[in-house]
């Protein structure tokens, strides 16, 4: 049966008003009879006072879960800030540099943008605005 009747059997069975009307439509339609019955179990179990609890534990999981992702998502942030502080360091040395028409190598790029550290990049940043044309940018 296509979705359509099936789809017109369930507006039926939604505006019947009594059980008679009701039976008429579950046994003409062999997918709403069953989908009726398990919502009444369902029903039913919502109602019943245990299942109300366990609904209430399963809740409090669910919250306790969420309240992780949530302390998760700002450690993600605060790693998400420092790397982004380590990049802006990066194009700041860089930039000093390129004002300084110090040309960098490109395995000398890699290495500046390998480095986490950040006092190693801020000593990298001073010796950038202080260094002669010639020297080395990672000479220590």
């Amino acid at each position: 049966m296509s979705g359509l009747p099936r789809l017109a059997n369930v507006a039926q069975l939604v505006r019947a008003r009594t059980d008679e009307e009701r039976s008429v439509v579950v046994s003409e339609d062999p997918v709403v009879g069953p989908a009726l019955r398990e919502l009444d179990e369902l029903w039913e179990r919502a109602t019943n006072p245990r299942a109300s609890r366990y609904a209430e534990a399963i809740n409090a999981e669910i919250q306790f879960n969420l309240m992780d992702l949530v302390r998760e998502g700002e450690a993600g942030k605060e790693v998400g800030r420092a790397e982004g502080r380590r990049e802006e360091r990066i194009r700041s040395i860089l930039r000093v540099l390129e004002a300084r028409g110090i040309d960098m190598a490109p395995q000398d790029r890699e290495s500046l943008g390998a480095c986490h550290d950040m006092e190693t990049l801020r000593g990298w940043l001073v010796r950038a605005s202080t260094m002669n044309v010639g020297d080395v940018l990672f000479a220590e």
